[in-house]
């Protein structure tokens, strides 16, 4: 079998592995195979800890780079806060799926500009909790991020435990 050059890639290849599993038996832990879809987890359980960014500082950390969705309609990110401790202000603590298309030839990341096509606030939710979020016409790869921003004037904690998955539909 040929291997797949993943030199500058590091994704999830949900469809390859949705067809080995159908064709060796059960799926990999980290995967269900369903009849009209797939359920993919994105992110184990981790920690977050953005509470020494400086007043009014964003920073962004990508969790996935190009999860494959090529066959693909549907989708619903789903997040299972385990743990969270955000302060009062205005923090902000957003997880987000953009379309992505990345390249085997260019370390660059290719990632389609405005708003993101999944988009889930953890501002407000408590532990335990499930959010989700769904979208449609996914494009053909998805590249989760995890963000937080600080406070304007007065930085405060911001804390949180997540696992991530994502239910994938033809239709």
């Amino acid at each position: 079998m040929a291997q797949r050059s993943t030199r500058y890639l590091d994704f999830v290849d949900a469809t390859g592995a949705a067809q080995k599993a159908l064709d060796n038996g059960p799926p990999p832990g980290s995967m269900v195979v369903m009849s009209t879809g797939i359920f993919v987890t994105i992110l184990e359980k981790c920690a977050f800890e953005f509470s020494y960014l400086p007043a009014g500082q964003t920073e962004t950390r990508t969790i996935q780079r190009a999860v494959n969705t090529i066959p693909w309609y549907r989708g619903t990110l789903y997040a299972n806060v385990h743990a969270i401790r955000i302060g009062s202000g205005v923090p902000t603590a957003v997880i987000t799926g953009k379309v992505t298309n990345p390249s085997t030839t260019d370390q660059l990341s290719f990632v389609k500009s405005g708003a993101a096509l999944l988009s889930l606030s953890l501002i407000g939710a408590s532990a335990p909790s499930l959010l989700d979020v769904a979208a449609s016409d996914l494009g053909p790869y998805l590249q989760f991020d995890v963000s937080a921003t600080q406070h304007a004037t007065t930085p405060t904690f911001i804390y949180f435990e997540i696992s991530l998955g994502l239910l994938l539909r033809a239709l």
